[in-house]
């Protein structure tokens, strides 16, 4: 095997073995992982933005290994004790969605169904709820909305 090849697969290892101690060291009581879903948007304050810009390139960040945004941003704020909060409402509804509205609501939510494919699963355990408990009223965001006249309807009663 080539020189070059053996420092590649030396390198590979490495990092699958710093990514999966930032993964494994990133995970909530539940033993799912803690981070802040980031698929229908952020929303940073100033500070926030100003730590996370700092320190992008560093290792911790892993900012050159291939993982969702959202879990590499919330792997390298963890590394800046910076934890995320939880958003939802005093009822327990989410503000910050993952899918769309129709998603949310209309989803079943099968808690003896794990499916790897289907992020909706990986909420089980965690106090998500779907159908009519599913939104906050004051929601932030939804992620998979392809037509925002949808949203103003649902926000709006347009």
């Amino acid at each position: 095997m080539p020189r070059d090849y053996r420092l590649l697969i030396i390198l590979f290892i490495a990092l699958t073995m710093s990514l999966q101690h930032q993964i494994e060291s990133a995970k909530s009581g539940t033993g799912g992982l803690y981070y802040t879903p980031g698929g229908g948007g952020y929303a940073f304050n100033a500070a926030y933005l100003s730590a996370i810009t700092q320190v992008l390139d560093e290792p911790f960040c892993i900012p050159n290994a291939v993982v969702p945004d959202d879990w590499a941003v919330s792997f390298c704020m963890l590394h800046l004790q910076v934890v995320p909060q939880d958003t939802r409402d005093g009822v327990g509804r989410e503000r910050f969605h993952q899918y769309s509205p129709e998603q949310v609501y209309y989803w079943p939510n099968d808690t003896d169904v794990l499916d790897r494919q289907n992020w909706h699963s990986d909420h089980v355990g965690i106090g998500w709820k779907n159908g009519s408990e599913c939104c906050a009223a004051d929601s932030v965001t939804f992620h998979y909305v392809h037509d925002m006249a949808l949203v103003e309807a649902y926000l709006y009663n347009t």
